[in-house]
């Protein structure tokens, strides 16, 4: 598997003892990330920056949408979008947010099928 960990399908606890989670629509897994992580869902991101992708060790040339949020614990929490994906090894992962406190490793995966509700 290329030297990459297998993500296990068991709910396996990340941020603040949070599991990944699936939706069928993207907003629908921006509100569970922001609710694994103490972000009312009506706040908007005190932050939007735009950072490199980066696929196997090497920079795509694309951007990728980042949000820093503050939790109502008082944390800092960066949540950020990104597009699905295939793996060497013929893995692939589907679109998603990855979240977590900022400055961390966004170790939280809330993965959505479609980017509208149609």
């Amino acid at each position: 598997m290329c030297g990459r960990k297998s993500r296990p399908d068991t709910d396996k606890p990340t941020f603040n003892n949070k599991a990944d989670t699936s939706s069928t629509y993207r907003s629908e897994a921006l509100n569970k990330a922001k609710d694994a992580n103490g972000i009312a869902r009506a706040q908007s991101p005190k932050s939007t920056t735009y950072v490199p992708e980066i696929r196997h060790g090497s920079p795509t040339g694309n951007k990728l949408r980042q949000y820093g949020y503050a939790s109502q614990t008082g944390g800092s929490v960066t949540i950020r979008q990104d597009p699905a994906t295939k793996y060497p090894d013929g893995e692939s992962q589907k679109p998603h947010f990855n979240a977590g406190q900022t400055d961390e490793k966004l170790d939280q995966h809330h993965y959505f099928e479609k980017t509208n509700k149609k």
